[in-house]
């Protein structure tokens, strides 16, 4: 970010009386979700911030992007999250609308949006087409095939809860099988997309305030912090999606995020934080360095900003340095802002750069050519996942596809157990020891070892 020309995870907006027309969403509630994902970080490695700025941000570290002309393909796997009690089902949106939210992610990585040409003059010559494009997998992690679609029914009347939201635990539910949300693919070769309801309860009243969030760009770590992702962040990689925002105006009920949502836009805001942007003002955490390069986004282009813009901003806000010659507006148009969906309509070309050096580095392994996101090396690897490892009264089996049998033998090849359909297996009359699991789907076989101790 510098003042000629300036973006992290999750997009928290306060919406003001959206589930209830009485109240509004409490300060406390931050309205930016990496400000949550980043203070989750900071308590992991409380130097975060800067070995991540001087590690992922730096731009001579790590290999060169593709030049341009060369598109980046991202295969995305949407897991619906839906509340269901009886016949009583919330969030169950229709393919229909991740369909045509996907068409929105290309839209904008490739400045196709109709309403680009709305962008001021004065920004113009630095948008830029990101050449990255987002199709749905085709096939799942067993090989099987797949729309790119899951669905998980759950007993959460929502996953969100103020007094959880300093350490994101209830969020992060979403993410996890055994929590009541859905475990999500290899995050090597999927941009998982989890969509669910984060509302919270305010007063007695439901209230949405989180919108979406999205963990950074964390793999490979540098070498010297002696941890890997997994245990530096808690948190699994990917997008969560407030399931009002997916499919902007298409969606039923958008009414209740607007105007602040209803072009499908925050999908675009936070998976620019998951390829490494922060928000256009640099999340500053102290205020006395706003407008300064302490509280840089990190990117040349951009223009110093204070703070976040919100609805339809002034076209002549600026909010830094306007006594300095040369000194250029707020970049309200931009997708890393918080202005209503319908002003934000860019990326600088620095911020294309970031991101594409990014799916050089950090997320290359997403980037694939056969459209499958898989090699069949990946597929027989990943197929069955079977935990807790090591389990003492039951055995849980991650498997996309159709379980017919599953068969547990001893270490002497003699069968102790035998189920049909079923992804979790009683082994309470089992004794310790080393045992391997065969699971039957069509054609496929699979073997696993497992360990029961008490």
């Amino acid at each position: 970010m510098k003042k000629t020309l300036s973006l992290i995870t999750g997009l928290l907006l306060g919406v003001p009386a959206l589930r209830t027309h009485a109240q509004t969403v409490p300060a406390d509630i931050p309205r930016c979700g990496y400000e949550l994902v980043w203070k989750n970080l900071e308590r992991k490695d409380p130097d975060f911030r800067r070995k991540y700025d001087a590690f992922v941000m730096d731009k001579n570290s790590g290999e060169a992007a593709r030049p341009t002309g060369t598109v980046y393909r991202i295969p995305v796997v949407f897991h619906v999250v839906y509340y269901k009690n009886g016949a009583v089902e919330r969030g169950n949106i229709a393919d229909s609308l991740i369909q045509h939210q996907v068409t929105i992610l290309n839209n904008a990585y490739r400045k196709r949006h109709a309403d680009t040409g709305n962008l001021r003059s004065l920004f113009k010559p630095i948008s830029a087409d990101a050449e990255i494009e987002f199709y749905l997998a085709t096939k799942a992690p067993n090989g099987a095939a797949t729309n790119g679609i899951t669905r998980t029914p759950t007993t959460h009347t929502s996953f969100g809860s103020i007094s959880a939201l300093g350490t994101m635990d209830s969020l992060e539910r979403i993410k996890h099988t055994n929590q009541g949300g859905f475990d999500g693919w290899p995050a090597d070769k999927y941009l998982n997309i989890w969509v669910a309801d984060m509302a919270f309860n305010v007063g007695g009243s439901s209230m949405i305030a989180i919108l979406g969030y999205a963990t950074p760009p964390l793999n490979p770590l540098p070498p010297n912090w002696g941890t890997d992702t997994t245990e530096l962040s808690g948190m699994k990689d990917g997008v969560v999606l407030q399931y009002h925002c997916i499919g902007g105006s298409k969606n039923p009920g958008v009414s209740e995020i607007a105007p602040m949502s209803t072009q499908g836009r925050t999908a675009v805001h936070e998976v620019g934080h998951y390829l490494g942007l922060r928000h256009i003002w640099g999340d500053a955490q102290d205020p006395t360095v706003a407008c300064t390069p302490a509280a840089s986004d990190g990117v040349d282009d951009t223009p110093y900003q204070a703070e976040q813009s919100y609805g339809q901003p002034d076209p002549t806000q600026n909010t830094c340095h306007q006594d300095q010659p040369g000194d250029l507006p707020d970049l309200w148009e931009n997708y890393m802002d918080y202005s209503d969906d319908e002003y934000v309509v860019m990326f600088t070309q620095g911020q294309v750069d970031l991101m594409r050096r990014i799916l050089a580095n950090q997320r290359k392994d997403l980037v694939n050519q056969n459209g499958t996101g898989f090699t069949d090396k990946d597929t027989r690897r990943n197929a069955v996942k079977v935990y807790p490892q090591p389990a003492s009264q039951s055995l849980n089996i991650a498997f996309v596809g159709k379980i017919e049998q599953v068969v547990l033998t001893d270490v002497l090849g003699k069968t102790v157990k035998t189920v049909q359909g079923t992804k979790t297996i009683d082994i309470s009359n089992l004794p310790s020891g080393v045992y391997f699991l065969k699971l039957q789907s069509g054609q496929e076989c699979y073997t696993r070892q497992v360990v029961i101790a008490r």
